[in-house]
């Protein structure tokens, strides 16, 4: 599905750009083009290539936010719910692909917009927001463990699948990111989430 405003096709572009050549090595030439816009049209969405960069940052986590906690405050049942989570978040980095890569960049700098800002005001309150629904269904089913870390855990199990899934498309020589692959490889994470916190 292609995005629907030439800005949010340009932050779709500078994720594959950014993710591919880092901060320093992306130009904004090379955004425009994959939006086929020329540098100057791109202006008019944007000032720089730092603006580019944060709105895009912004962008993942406030887009992550919006597809996890609703539905997941719905769901009942905490198996349910991690499934949901667990579904959600494949989802959303098969629509992003290329975000997880980002994320390892930006959390490898100790400094920036992730900590100054994303942190605090967009990822702690989604993860509370994960936390939360999960929390409220604990009981005998489920063996006595850290939630934080399990909501931690099942985010580092989908992103981890994403940033280094072109190595085990090399390794097995099956694209790794295939639709029939993805459904494989979701219910592969559940199976291992839900045998670790069954009682």
């Amino acid at each position: 599905m292609r995005p629907d405003s030439k800005r949010e096709q340009i932050l779709r572009a500078a994720e594959e750009v950014f993710a591919e050549k880092g901060f320093k090595g992306a130009t904004v030439r090379e955004i425009a083009e994959r939006v086929d816009i020329r540098t100057p049209g791109l202006y008019y969405h944007f000032s720089n290539k730092q603006e580019i960069y944060d709105s895009m940052i912004r962008n993942i986590y406030e887009g992550l936010g919006s597809k996890i906690l609703e539905p997941m405050a719905g769901a009942e049942g905490i198996e349910a719910k991690v499934s949901l989570m667990v579904d959600l978040l494949m989802e959303y980095w098969a629509e992003h692909p290329m975000a997880p890569r980002i994320i390892a960049q930006e959390t490898l700098l100790f400094k920036g917009l992730l900590y100054d800002e994303l942190i605090p005001q967009v990822l702690a309150p989604m993860f509370e927001g994960m936390l939360g629904p999960l929390e409220d269904e604990a009981g005998p089913a489920i063996r006595d463990l850290d939630l934080s870390l399990l909501v931690y855990n099942v985010f580092g199990l989908t992103v981890f699948y994403f940033f280094a899934g072109h190595v085990l498309t090399m390794i097995t020589g099956v694209d790794s990111f295939a639709p029939e692959r993805l459904r494989t490889a979701t219910g592969e994470i559940k199976d291992l989430v839900f045998e670790g916190i069954r009682a």
